[in-house]
């Protein structure tokens, strides 16, 4: 690899060629550390009211701009480097159901947790912090690679000046105190991990690091001592500007409050306990993650009808989950484009209304092929609008506005409980503050023996004639315009849906 020769071309050549010229040399650099690909998911992070997201790939890599280069964590123990992504047995998982992601490798005595979220100062940051739970010291590189979860990245320049480290020219990792050893390196000269691991590494970067191949990569290492953590601090966004390192940063667990809080507004539901429930607690706030502003109309003026029909969607979870209260008269006022989403699979038939195996099967499918962090691989669909897809379906079998039939004129109409998954039967389900249509419903299903009992409150909207209710999954006979009240509904038997 190092006899290799390039041919030079200025800095400012396209992206696209230079990507071509990064993607030629590795396949030179096949002795390189490179990420587990492809990928099967990655786990977003960010703040509410941001276009800036960050992902986290099952290992700990954080990718902070949309195809750029990433951030690896390494740690180094008594009897050797351990490197996430040649390890077995990496543990991930979310802090309390929320955009924090904990990721756990394990070493000698112990685990090192890894910890990423975003936060927000003068502008919007991912915080990685990373913590030794074994009882030795260690040592922690944290590492810029030229290399993310989808393939390479092109990182031509890095440097270090007092506390800040720039990707070609941009502020890239903001530490608390200068790392005082490190390891910067290009194509020609190898890859920098193995001089870190190979106890090679010294007190400063080279003087010039470029790589006109687009893989330079550096590594910054400090000690761990037992029971201490390490944060560095990443510039969402790609900010041209140096940015300001707070004086104190939250931890993880403070974040995750922040965002627990965030969803005690909107449809609250509280399903049984399970991986169901978690994994729609958990994309509840997920979703808020692709909630990019107050001003939802930004989002559908395209004329690129995929990227108008992805934001419609995001905005139509938005709305049904009550993050959005104008989401629904945007969408309107859009008429005839938008396009077949997961509505259409509980549509206004009667097999429908009876409930549609379709979409409880595709609800249960989503479930099991979930991640640890409940989030899906890019083949059930980018991110975020997998996330809306099953939001508005879970949404559909618990509340959904019944459309009429034929001609007709029909009075509004809301079913609850369209159908009931299995494991449901015979347990509770509450839905608070679920907008609709007609009006703000909530409502509690309670058993006695193979009877439910339903408890109802339906806040209609202004002018709106009476409402009514139905329960096609439990109770197809039953109905009532009463705005509130309870009611004990036949028996179900123990397997109604087969």
């Amino acid at each position: 690899v190092s006899g290799v020769k390039f041919a030079g071309t200025p800095l400012a050549m396209g992206v696209r060629t230079r990507a071509a010229r990064a993607r030629a040399a590795a396949q030179l650099a096949d002795d390189w550390l490179w990420p587990q690909w492809p990928r099967p998911w990655t786990t977003a992070v960010g703040n509410v009211g941001s276009p800036h997201r960050a992902v986290v790939d099952p290992c700990g890599l954080v990718t902070p701009w949309a195809a750029g280069w990433s951030l690896d964590w390494w740690i180094g123990g008594d009897d050797r480097w351990h490197l996430p992504s040649r390890e077995s047995g990496i543990r991930q998982r979310l802090v309390a159901g929320t955009p924090v992601i904990e990721t756990a490798m394990r070493i000698p005595g112990g685990d090192a947790i890894q910890h990423v979220y975003a936060i927000r100062a003068q502008e919007d940051l991912v915080v990685v912090e990373v913590a030794n739970h074994s009882p030795v010291p260690v040592a922690l590189a944290l590492a810029v690679r030229p290399a993310n979860p989808q393939g390479l990245a092109v990182v031509e320049r890095i440097a270090i000046r007092d506390t800040t480290v720039t990707v070609d020219g941009r502020p890239a990792l903001l530490f608390a105190k200068r790392p005082t050893v490190m390891a910067g390196s290009t194509l020609a000269d190898g890859d920098s991990a193995w001089t870190v691991t190979g106890g090679r590494a010294g007190s400063s970067l080279p003087a010039s690091l470029r790589c006109k191949a687009g893989l330079a990569q550096a590594a910054f290492v400090f000690p761990l001592p037992h029971g201490t953590s390490i944060s560095v601090v990443l510039p969402l966004g790609g900010a041209a500007a140096r940015p300001e390192l707070p004086a104190v940063l939250p931890s993880g667990e403070d974040v995750a409050r922040s965002w627990q809080a965030q969803t005690r507004r909107g449809m609250r539901l509280v399903l049984p306990p399970g991986r169901l429930a978690d994994t729609v607690e958990a994309n509840r706030r997920a979703l808020l993650l692709f909630h990019t502003g107050d001003d939802v109309r930004s989002e559908l003026h395209t004329s690129d009808r995929c990227r108008f029909a992805d934001a419609a969607l995001l905005l139509a979870a938005l709305e049904r989950y009550g993050f959005h209260d104008d989401a629904a008269e945007v969408l309107r006022s859009y008429p005839g484009r938008r396009r077949p989403d997961p509505y259409d699979l509980l549509g206004p038939d009667a097999a429908a209304e009876a409930g549609d195996r379709r979409a409880l099967d595709r609800v249960e499918g989503m479930v099991e092929a979930a991640s640890p962090t409940f989030s899906w691989p890019e083949a059930m669909g980018p991110q975020g609008l997998a996330t809306a897809e099953f939001l508005i379906l879970v949404r559909n079998l618990l509340v959904r506005e019944l459309r009429p039939v034929g001609a007709d004129p029909a009075p509004p109409a809301l079913a609850l409980c369209t159908m009931v998954p299995d494991a449901w039967l015979g347990q509770g389900v509450e839905v608070h503050d679920a907008p609709t249509a007609h009006g703000r419903i909530s409502f509690a299903v309670r058993w006695h023996g193979e009877r439910p009992a339903l408890l109802w409150e339906l806040e209609p909207h202004p002018a709106v004639e009476p409402v009514q209710l139905r329960t096609p999954g439990l109770d197809p006979t039953w109905s009532t315009d009463a705005p509130s009240g309870e009611a004990l509904l036949s028996p179900v038997p123990t397997r109604s849906f087969s």
